[in-house]
């Protein structure tokens, strides 16, 4: 397919499963405790609510109806505008503020075995890359994100009986999440490090550790900007960075941890 370049996640959900369930996770995200305790109450398909949304609410009825069946009961915010009274001026408001029928992030995934998510989720990637490939750039949204086909395809679980729900804050940690002090990095089991190894683009080799560094140095300013006052009186009192940051930057030390440990010893 043109646009689909995210279908490669499908094959993750070919796997034999000796639990009845998978667990399927971006190559972004980093383990840091035991999932047991927060995954045991999981039931059926579970992910967490998108946090940003690029689709008016009137196209995403459309996409519904294209693959044959209805939006689920209700409407969901995205979580930027749920969370937006805490979070920073710095982070971007989204474009639609409306309530739309619930799609998640496919970072994170809690999948039962024997589901029709890969059927599903593939045959309705195939109709938006046919329909809307080429259309404009909203429409490409639709065809280069996997939250619009992901959507739909939830909702073709739900006609097969499979239940729905949102994955808790700890089993899909990220930023915005921390900056919004909704969650804190001893809470967290799962973390989405969204933009990890991608910063350097320039760099001939890459090399782990600087982008662990480029990473910390790109998130704190963004998530925990601070007046100039802010800044000569944390000075002054010899911090390197503030207080609310530290949930990021303890993410970030245990990121170099494993780095060193798992990633270095692969690349030698």
């Amino acid at each position: 397919m043109r646009g689909q370049r995210y279908l490669n996640k499908l094959r993750g959900l070919e796997i034999d499963s000796a639990t009845g369930r998978i667990l399927l996770l971006d190559a972004d995200t980093v383990v840091l405790r035991n999932l047991a305790p927060t995954a045991a109450g999981l039931d059926g398909f579970a992910a967490l609510v998108a946090a940003t949304n690029r689709i008016p609410c009137k196209l995403w009825e459309e996409l519904f109806t294209l693959a044959g069946t209805r939006p689920p009961p209700g409407r969901i915010l995205p979580l930027i505008t749920q969370l937006e009274d805490r979070l920073p001026k710095s982070v971007m408001r989204e474009p639609f503020r409306e309530a739309i029928p619930a799609h998640y992030n496919s970072g994170v995934l809690a999948v039962p075995a024997d589901c029709r998510l890969r059927e599903h989720w593939e045959r309705v990637a195939r109709l938006l890359d046919e329909r809307y490939t080429g259309v404009d750039d909203q429409h490409d949204h639709i065809v280069r994100n996997d939250q619009p086909s992901l959507a739909v395809a939830t909702a073709l679980l739900r006609e097969d009986g499979i239940s729905v729900q949102s994955l808790p804050f700890p089993l899909h940690g990220f930023d915005l999440l921390y900056a919004a002090g909704v969650l804190e990095f001893d809470q967290t089991s799962v973390y989405h490090a969204k933009t990890f190894f991608r910063r350097d683009k320039k760099a001939a080799v890459l090399d782990p550790l600087d982008e662990v560094t480029l990473y910390r140095e790109s998130q704190v300013p963004r998530l925990y900007p601070e007046t100039r006052i802010e800044r000569w009186g944390r000075s002054l009192r010899g911090r390197s960075h503030p207080r609310r940051a530290a949930s990021i930057l303890r993410l970030c030390a245990r990121m170099e941890e494993l780095t060193r440990r798992y990633v270095l010893p692969e690349l030698s």
